[in-house]
């Protein structure tokens, strides 16, 4: 007997199930790439947000407490100890210096009330007119021009007298050497009334604190006052 062989038939059904069931497999994988594609992508995201939460809290708390120290320190330092001696000081030189001042310009004033009412012989120099007048009594008899000592080395306010009297000395101190200083009268420790020969600025404040004058009414002075002659000097 011979075997007949039935041809292959298809069924068109068959084969609309096939093809779908392996679209829907191959759509599945395709969908598990994606979804571990997307993990890995947020875990470098989630590690990032945890970094800036972290570096941005840590500025925040330093730079809080940062503020608060500061602005603890100022109050402390400002408060008290810088403000307390800037008033002390002021208020006690105020009240220091002021009333030796009254006190000097009155027994000045007084002085010389005393001296214009008497016949003595007596020196005044104003140091804002760079003037020196000698008087006899209330009468002026002889006024010349001075040169007084200078910002850093003021002459002395006060009432005087001629203590020592030297025809030509030897004046000597910090910055000066000067020999042959002509009719020096001392009235006050190293303070006198004495020529100057070495400049002719007179009428402006250049000495050491001496109270300079032209050698030729130096020397009239000189022959005039005595040792105790009253020297009043005043601003």
């Amino acid at each position: 007997m011979t075997k007949q062989i039935h041809p292959f038939k298809i069924n068109p059904v068959k084969m609309l199930l096939t093809s779908a069931l392996i679209s829907v497999s191959i759509f599945s994988f395709g969908n598990l790439d994606l979804v571990r594609a997307s993990s890995n992508d947020i875990k470098p995201n989630e590690e990032n947000t945890t970094d800036i939460n972290t570096s941005d809290v840590k500025p925040n708390n330093s730079n809080n407490n940062d503020v608060d120290v500061n602005k603890e320190k100022p109050k402390n330092v400002n408060s008290n100890n810088t403000n307390s001696p800037k008033n002390t000081n002021s208020q006690n030189t105020k009240n220091t210096t002021s009333p030796q001042k009254k006190t000097q310009s009155n027994k000045i004033a007084t002085a010389i009330q005393t001296l214009k009412k008497s016949d003595q012989r007596w020196i005044q120099i104003d140091l804002s007119e760079q003037h020196l007048i000698a008087w006899e009594g209330n009468k002026p008899v002889y006024a010349v021009t001075i040169s007084s000592g200078k910002r850093s080395t003021p002459t002395l306010v006060g009432t005087f007298k001629v203590q020592t009297k030297h025809r030509k000395t030897r004046m000597r101190g910090p910055g000066y050497n000067v020999a042959n200083v002509p009719h020096t009268m001392y009235y006050h420790r190293g303070y006198a009334i004495h020529g100057a020969y070495w400049h002719k600025k007179f009428g402006t404040p250049v000495s050491h604190g001496c109270v300079n004058v032209a050698p030729n009414h130096a020397k009239w002075i000189f022959e005039w006052a005595s040792v105790g002659t009253p020297i009043i000097v005043q601003k």
